[in-house]
């Protein structure tokens, strides 16, 4: 098995020492491990900066929403009061 030593910031310590408590994993590497098999693949497919680039990569602007009119046949909104059964007998 191959091996590597990680230095891990001290919050980053806390935030991992509370995810092998939460996960009841064996050890920290168990707990890096995990992180890694699970999210490595979206991590690696999700991240914006290409190798050597300094800055982010330009995202496109995100399409705002359109207002929609309801048609004069619309049935207006019931009173959401009206039709749910008494919390209480």
């Amino acid at each position: 098995m191959a091996q590597a030593r990680i230095v891990l910031r001290e919050e980053h310590l806390t935030i991992a020492n509370d995810l092998k408590e939460n996960t009841r994993l064996g050890s920290l590497t168990e707990v890096v491990g995990v992180l890694l098999t699970r999210y490595g693949r979206h991590l690696k497919a999700t991240w914006e900066l290409e190798p050597g680039a300094d800055t982010m990569a330009e995202v496109a602007p995100t399409p705002t929403a359109q207002p929609v009119t309801l048609s004069e046949q619309s049935t207006p909104p019931r009173d959401p009061g009206t039709h749910l059964a008494p919390l209480w007998s």
